[in-house]
């Protein structure tokens, strides 16, 4: 047959990986075939899957989740969306709520400017709240400290405040000022007040 790799002709989903094979394999799960007489599979490209062996065709993601290339399942999001995890390890794709910004695959919703959320844990990662104070700085760029597996670590390159407050501002709601920082009501920000005493004016009780 024209275009054949080898003296076994595999049909669509199949593929003989060397000219002395007498039997064709089936293409594992995440990739596929279309052609006849392959000496390989594709991978499934992203924003597709095959869960089955011997694919010949690739499936499309649902609206709401996203893949990447060679994938089985469908288990990230698409832009707009965000992942949520239930106490039996099912995962949903979800809208973005409102407040937030969400880029997909596997990022939590990132809070946009005027906003704030518990990064204590991605259980809170849904409630997007209002800051009363210009100090919530929010978050611009799909950084990779919104990614699930970095969400409730707080370290040197993800510490929440960095993220999600102004300068000088630091704790729930970023309601807190730093010392070295003093509230100023007409900006609704903290300012550097010199080497005034070490100062804090926390609006939660």
């Amino acid at each position: 047959e024209k275009g054949s790799t080898s003296c076994t002709s595999c049909e669509a989903g199949k593929f003989v990986a060397n000219t002395s094979a007498l039997s064709c394999d089936s293409c594992p799960k995440g990739k596929y075939q279309g052609s006849t007489g392959s000496s390989s599979c594709l991978d499934c490209v992203a924003g597709t899957f095959s869960n089955s062996k011997g694919a010949v065709l690739c499936d499309n993601c649902a609206l709401q989740y996203d893949s990447v290339a060679g994938s089985r399942s469908c288990l990230i999001s698409t832009n707009g969306y965000f992942l949520i995890y239930d106490a039996d390890g099912n995962v949903t794709s979800e809208v973005c709520p409102a407040g937030a910004s969400c880029y997909g695959a596997d990022y939590a919703p990132a809070p946009k400017k005027g906003h704030w959320v518990d990064r204590s844990s991605y259980d809170y990662a849904s409630d997007i709240y209002a800051c009363p104070r210009d100090t919530c700085k929010g978050s611009t760029s799909s950084d990779s400290c919104w990614e699930v597996n970095a969400y409730n670590i707080s370290n040197e390159d993800c510490n929440k405040d960095e993220l999600l407050c102004s300068e000088g501002a630091s704790g729930p709601l970023c309601g807190s000022c730093d010392d070295g920082y003093v509230y100023r009501g007409e900006t609704k920000t903290c300012s550097q007040c010199g080497d005034a005493k070490s100062f804090a004016y926390t609006i939660m009780g």
